[in-house]
């Protein structure tokens, strides 16, 4: 070969080489952006050319070119930026309230409730931010009505309407001489529906009681309707149980329930000085009444009485218990007695001889006990 081809042959590859180094390969973009659709097909781009990016649905441009250039292989800058699409705040709903999951950008939902006793009617309770904005319709927060309640035997309600809106009452009454049984006010409530249950009419009339032993204080006269009211009192030597007032009730029944009049009862009564209960009562508390009991001197006190309880007293303790006196010793011939304090129970007496005669049997001292003198006198001999 040549030396001019050999020439031309270098020149060519060296033509090819340097065209090849001033394209550039595809673009990458930054975040949420893609090549416009025009671009999309191509891989390589020649020395020169001039690209651009569009932003992705949901995201918006915020600021920077969207074009870069190919420059000797190597592509401009990417200066675009993009951010998520912002809804903005969805307009206000009477009678409710917006919720934003998390806020008002791309793929953010919003909720919408309703206050309490609202319903939401026609839209969507559920809306999401969207490419376009907002999908779906605002609800609109619409008063729950309730149907008129049921009507009662022998009495009605007012007002009467063909609906009632959420927290609107009605009042129930009942025809001359019976009784509201339940509640006279029924509310409209947030489920649509009246509560609580309509009450119904009742007749009301309590019999006259019959309680032994007790007698009326005060109170009513039969019939005895709702709320009639009676004030009893036990009988004299009775005490009452239960509570003194009844009153007649939606039930016809007395509340609380009738008292009764028991037989008044003495407490373990208490003797005079220097006496207690015969061992037979001791262990009882309560006695009845018309019980008789007796008490006993301690020993060396006399006599033994008897006390009676009474309704619901103990009569008086006529008993008064006495020292026993033993009374004086008979004289001693050729001696003398001496009292030390007298000859009541307890007392000692001391048998003196006269001089030149000595004590011979019995007891120098005597002791005044239960039964009398303890011991026997002794008789004073000569020496």
């Amino acid at each position: 070969m040549g030396v001019a081809a050999l020439f031309l042959l270098s020149s060519l590859c060296l033509f090819a080489i340097t065209a090849q180094a001033q394209q550039c390969s595809k673009p990458s973009g930054g975040p949420n952006m893609d090549l416009k659709p025009e671009y999309i097909l191509n891989t390589t781009f020649e020395d020169g050319a001039t690209v651009a990016f569009s932003c992705n649905p949901g995201y918006t441009p915020a600021g920077g070119s969207p074009t870069i250039t190919c420059t000797a292989g190597l592509w401009s800058e990417v200066l675009l930026r993009c951010e998520r699409k912002n809804c903005g705040a969805l307009e206000e709903v009477a009678n409710g309230e917006i919720t934003y999951i998390n806020g008002t950008e791309f793929g953010d939902t919003a909720k919408v409730t309703c206050k309490l006793g609202y319903n939401p009617v026609g839209g969507s309770a559920v809306m999401r931010c969207d490419v376009e904005g907002w999908t779906g319709r605002l609800p609109t927060c619409e008063v729950v009505k309730c149907v008129p309640p049921g009507g009662i035997v022998n009495g009605t309600f007012s007002p009467m309407k063909e609906f009632y809106e959420y927290r609107e009452v009605v009042q129930y009454s009942c025809n001359k001489d019976l009784e509201l049984n339940g509640s006279r006010e029924l509310i409209c409530s947030e489920d649509g529906n009246f509560s609580p249950a309509p009450p119904n009419c009742v007749w009301v009339e309590c019999k006259d009681p019959v309680i032994e032993n007790a007698e009326l204080q005060s109170g009513s006269r039969p019939p005895h309707r709702l709320n009639a009211a009676l004030i009893y009192i036990c009988k004299t030597g009775y005490t009452m149980e239960g509570p003194s007032t009844v009153t007649c009730d939606l039930n016809s029944q007395w509340s609380p329930s009738l008292p009764k009049c028991n037989t008044q009862q003495c407490s373990k009564p208490s003797g005079g000085p220097n006496m207690d209960l015969r061992p037979d009562y001791m262990t009882q508390t309560t006695f009845e009444d018309g019980a008789t009991v007796a008490f006993t001197c301690h020993p060396g006190y006399t006599p033994v009485p008897t006390i009676t309880c009474t309704a619901g007293q103990w009569s008086a303790v006529q008993l008064r218990c006495e020292k026993k006196n033993c009374g004086a010793l008979p004289e001693v011939t050729n001696g003398e007695i001496i009292y030390t304090d007298g000859t009541e129970f307890g007392d000692t007496a001391k048998v003196q001889c006269e001089p030149g005669y000595y004590p011979v049997g019995g007891s120098a001292v005597l002791r005044c006990g239960v039964e009398g003198w303890m011991g026997r006198l002794p008789t004073c001999e000569a020496t």
